[in-house]
């Protein structure tokens, strides 16, 4: 991750990127659950802290985020 990157996600924590990581990968929240070894209930948390953190309101914006901001 370039510096421009880091500054970009400073504000999510390391769980919140590898999530997003696992988004860029096109996996489904049961395979990101398996992956990360937490629920799937605990995959939708992180996903909605981190759209409010980005102020977007589902998956499509955030992988345009991800994209926008070549994060990744």
């Amino acid at each position: 991750m370039t510096e421009r990157n880091k500054t970009m996600t400073h504000h999510l924590t390391p769980k919140q990127i590898e999530v997003m990581r696992c988004l860029a990968q096109g996996m489904p929240n049961k395979l990101i659950a398996y992956k990360m070894g937490i629920s799937t209930s605990t995959v939708k948390v992180h996903l909605n802290r981190i759209y409010t953190r980005l102020n977007i309101t589902n998956r499509l914006q955030a992988l345009l985020w991800l994209t926008e901001h070549g994060i990744f």
